[in-house]
């Protein structure tokens, strides 16, 4: 006899007999197979393995297989362990802080990222927390205007969701959107933030903060009209957040695809090209000496280092402090950048971990950085400043 004339209950107890992967290649076997014990299948990834499949189903957008998971049981209503502007601490409560990997995820994370808006509500009517952060802090406002779902971020704000979520990085959905070039999402949220009794009170930690960020990451992608239209608006140039470190301009230096145009806006604007990225927190820990990386030093790397170099010198950048870039010059061998440097002051007399600039310029296969070197009256017998015997007391060190 066939197992396909099989009756029910004795497929359902071969059925018991079979993981989880034998038992959906049994369904996949035969239409009979399916009908017999689809529902089965279901119920065994709620029951013994945690309603993994809702993950998958939110991930590709199968609308049909969260209501079968759950109609079988499955359970949405988990809040995250990250902390949130929807559930309510005490004033003693502790900050719960653990490991990102332990965190549990949340199959709605997944449906805001890929933007099924039809599963996102299916998972918010079963009792799941608009709210809920991911492993990165994300709660899926932020996850949605990140990844450029539109529809799916103005259904979210009509439902309430929390605009005041910060990531571990403590921006907000606004910075994600703009983070990626979203910003026809991003001016949404900021127009929906401005309509809310607490940020008008308090603009400087809500609407001109985001505006920063929407400055610095147009600054970053290189968005001249962009950054005009936000400095016409009232943000600063030269505001430096405690999480990014830098302005604006350090990032148009670092990062932006065709900086020189960029930069000169910018400066023109009025950025300082002496407010460089401020140490981080690890290295004063560490117990390292702090260290400003200026846009000098970052404008070295770039393959427009000449002219960058040159516009941030123009405009008034101290080469003096920019020890990092002669350094940089040195080992990729740019004498143009290294003259340009040292015809502006910078000291080749610093010091680094090893040895001083000039005896490693005068080290350097380079001719031409080799001779500013000897230009300067500094021949291979100069004694190294960091040598105490030497004569010469003081010196500077540089990271």
């Amino acid at each position: 006899m066939s197992i396909v004339w099989l009756p029910s209950e004795l497929l359902m107890l071969i059925a018991h007999q079979l993981d989880h992967r034998d038992l959906n290649a049994l369904l996949q076997a035969h239409s009979s197979f399916h009908q017999a014990l689809n529902d089965y299948l279901y119920y065994c990834n709620v029951q013994y393995d945690n309603s993994s499949a809702l993950f998958w189903a939110a991930t590709h957008g199968s609308l049909k297989t969260v209501q079968h998971l759950l109609d079988a049981g499955a359970n949405v209503r988990w809040n995250s362990d990250y902390w949130k502007m929807s559930r309510p601490w005490g004033k003693r409560a502790p900050y719960l802080r653990i490991p990102a990997f332990e965190l549990r995820e949340h199959p709605i994370s997944y449906a805001a990222t890929n933007g099924h808006m039809d599963i996102v509500q299916q998972l918010l009517q079963e009792g799941a927390d608009i709210n809920f952060k991911d492993r990165d802090g994300r709660g899926l406002l932020a996850l949605a205007a990140r990844n450029g779902h539109f529809a799916l971020v103005k259904m979210l704000i009509s439902r309430n969701a929390c605009q005041l979520l910060c990531n571990r990085h403590g921006q907000r959905s606004i910075s994600d959107a703009a983070s990626q070039g979203h910003n026809e999402i991003a001016d949404f949220l900021l127009s929906e933030f401005s309509r809310l009794p607490f940020f008008s009170r308090h603009p400087k930690f809500t609407i001109q903060a985001e505006m920063q960020w929407m400055l610095y990451y147009a600054a970053q992608c290189g968005d001249q009209s962009r950054i005009k239209d936000l400095v016409a608006s009232g943000a600063d140039v030269n505001f430096r957040f405690k999480f990014a470190t830098s302005t604006p301009l350090y990032a148009a230096v670092a990062s932006a695809p065709s900086p020189v145009n960029v930069v000169k806006l910018l400066l023109e604007l009025g950025a300082d090209p002496n407010i460089g990225q401020a140490p981080s927190s690890r290295r004063r820990l560490c117990g390292s000496i702090p260290r400003y990386l200026l846009p000098l030093d970052y404008a070295i790397k770039r393959s427009e280092s000449y002219p960058l170099i040159k516009l941030l010198l123009e405009f008034g950048a101290n080469a003096r402090d920019a020890s990092q870039a002669l350094y940089t010059a040195v080992n990729d061998e740019k004498p143009a950048e290294f003259r340009l440097l040292v015809e502006h002051g910078a000291d080749i007399y610093i010091h680094g971990r090893k040895k001083s600039l000039f005896k490693l310029a005068l080290e350097c296969p380079c001719n031409e950085i080799r001779n500013v070197i000897l230009e300067h009256g500094i021949t291979p017998d100069t004694p190294d400043p960091a040598d105490p015997m030497s004569g010469r007391s003081s010196f500077r060190i540089r990271y």
